[in-house]
């Protein structure tokens, strides 16, 4: 009787401790959908549960799972895990399914602008697919638009003008060393706030006195806590085809992050007039071989040009008439004879494109954003990265 009686409470304390690892249904809609975007290429493999390989359901099911809810195996019983919606209602982090209701065959996670990511068929991989090419016939709710009850809290200091913003911050943080802060963008965008996070709801209001005493000239409120996860991206623009690349290597030695031209690539081609190309030079060298061109010949127009590979850059000189191209080639080989040099059709390169940086997560990239800018004086704005 005694061994029974052990066996029993072993067991109820199995089963509570399996209930208390049990996640909790934390998961925000952007949560599904930043859960959803990390197994895109993912193949697809009939009755796949796991990033290794996926079906449809599969993965609706995994990616719920991972943010804290608990959905059935099949696309028929998952139907029936959240409030039925029309195709229009569905937001980022609901579910759209294909077919009738009962006898669906098909389902996907909306992610938003009418886009979906999806474990479509045999042989192909989880992509995203928009519904105006795979129309869904209806879609579920899982996650409520009733906000949840905060259990931490955020103080917000604001607002600081772009001069001033990175000061505040670095007084801030000398002054509270231990309190996270960073710096957020204002919709305007030439104001910045100072988010100090987290706190929970019962020491918020000792930690704002403690705050309205260190600095009590600093406008200060109480809100919900912030997921600033989200990558951002600072991008400097607009520079005509011409100098972009030029500017994309001053940029980068000043900064040393991660960057990139982004825009508009394509140009016209005028035959009647032509352009010397001389390359390959890379990254580290490119500026310095322009200003050394520059300054052997001053009349001539010269630039840098990004090649496909993103590491190497062509300088091209423009224009010339055909029938002098061949003698300016000879010209420039006797000051550089170690250069490659070829002749091309003229290029014309006035379309605008910027430089982006990136990516700095939501507690940096405003902060990032505020030291690129004082490095360059470029136009720049903050972007989804």
């Amino acid at each position: 009787m005694k061994k029974k009686l052990m066996i029993v409470v072993g067991l109820l304390m199995f089963s509570f401790i399996i209930g208390s690892q049990k996640s909790e249904a934390i998961g925000t809609r952007q949560d599904i959908v930043n859960e959803a975007h990390k197994y895109l290429g993912v193949p697809y493999v009939l009755g796949g549960t796991t990033p290794n390989g996926f079906d449809c359901s599969g993965l609706v099911q995994y990616v719920f799972r991972q943010q804290g809810y608990s959905l059935t195996r099949v696309t028929t019983e998952q139907e029936y895990a959240g409030t039925v919606i029309s195709v229009a209602e569905a937001q980022p982090g609901d579910i759209y399914f294909f077919g009738s209701r009962g006898r669906t065959s098909h389902d996907g996670i909306a992610i938003g602008g009418g886009n979906f990511i999806h474990a479509p068929t045999t042989g192909d991989v989880v992509k995203i697919t928009n519904i105006k090419y795979f129309k869904p016939d209806f879609a579920v709710r899982i996650i409520s638009n009733t906000p949840p009850v905060a259990t931490h809290k955020a103080i917000v200091i604001s607002p600081f003008n772009e001069n001033e913003a990175l000061d505040r911050l670095a007084e801030f943080r000398k002054a509270m060393p231990h309190y996270e802060a960073f710096l957020k963008q204002l919709p305007n965008k030439t104001q910045y706030e100072l988010v100090v996070q987290p706190f929970t709801v019962n020491e918020v209001q000792g930690k704002l006195s403690e705050l309205n005493n260190k600095f009590p000239g600093w406008s200060k409120q109480i809100v919900d806590l912030r997921d600033v996860a989200k990558p951002q991206g600072v991008l400097i623009s607009p520079f005509t085809g011409s100098e972009v690349a030029e500017k994309y290597l001053e940029i980068k030695q000043k900064t040393g992050y991660m960057t990139q031209i982004t825009g508009n690539v394509s140009g016209q081609v005028d035959k009647t007039k032509k352009a010397v190309v001389i390359s390959p030079f890379n990254e580290n060298e490119a500026l310095d071989r322009l200003k050394e061109f520059r300054k052997a010949f001053p009349s001539y127009s010269a630039f840098l040009m990004q090649l496909p590979n993103k590491t190497q850059y062509q300088l091209v000189v423009q224009p010339f008439t055909p029938s002098e191209v061949a003698s300016k080639v000879q010209e420039f080989k006797v000051k550089f004879p170690g250069w490659s040099m070829t002749t091309t059709d003229l290029q014309d390169v006035v379309n605008q494109r910027g430089v982006m940086i990136s990516p700095f997560n939501g507690k940096e990239a405003g902060e990032r954003y505020l030291e690129i800018k004082q490095k360059t004086g470029y136009i720049m704005q903050l972007v989804d990265a």
